[in-house]
């Protein structure tokens, strides 16, 4: 019983933190850790296999037909009207906080199915890594029929990359990460940041 109770002591605290080590290094090879830790945490802890494992074998939103052409932006749907005249739809889809939002062939899907079946509001995140997936099945859609005038996409700017300077760039990173001419609405994802953390 002693032996095995040194060697729990003596084998198992060091593997642990030569385990915990080599997680934090590997998420602080990325630019957005924060990120890659949630794309990560959230489909496992949902049973789900995480990002960094790669895609997955069998995304988890079926495929869209190819013939399945687009039917019309919702009547029922009210919208919100901004300061600058363009309309918010009030109904959309959050592109985050699912196992599929982190799965890049999953959220093409879900994206493309939500278009094609009449809705016209996504909202993604720099935070949620999916903007390309968002942008392919955007531009799929618009290919298909939907008129991009009627596609409303909001984003938002994690905290760190609040600022002039820095806002700009970022949604100029955006445009290219979603492939588009415009973004509709970019948001602060949160009024501020962590004390200390930034």
């Amino acid at each position: 019983m002693v032996d095995v109770i040194h060697f729990l002591f003596t084998h198992i605290p060091p593997l642990f933190i030569i385990a915990a080590a080599l997680l934090v290094g590997w998420f602080h090879t990325d630019d957005f850790p924060e990120a890659k830790l949630i794309a990560n945490i959230i489909p496992l802890v949902k049973g789900y296999p995480p990002v960094c494992l790669g895609p997955w074998k069998t995304p988890g939103t079926s495929e869209v037909p190819t013939n399945l052409r687009p039917r019309p932006q919702w009547t029922t749907e009210t919208s919100l009207t901004l300061p600058s005249g363009s309309q918010l739809p009030q109904i959309g889809i959050g592109m985050c906080c699912r196992p599929t939002a982190y799965d890049h062939e999953s959220v093409q899907r879900t994206v493309l199915w939500y278009l094609l079946l009449g809705g016209r509001h996504i909202d993604t995140a720099e935070l949620y890594l999916n903007h390309q997936p968002i942008g392919k099945a955007i531009r799929e859609a618009v290919d298909r029929g939907v008129p991009r005038s009627e596609i409303f996409i909001t984003t938002k700017i994690f905290p760190r990359h609040y600022g002039k300077g820095s806002g700009t760039k970022m949604v100029k990173k955006f445009l290219e990460e979603l492939d588009l001419e415009y973004i509709d609405l970019v948001l602060m994802h949160q009024p501020s940041t962590f004390p200390l953390l930034y």
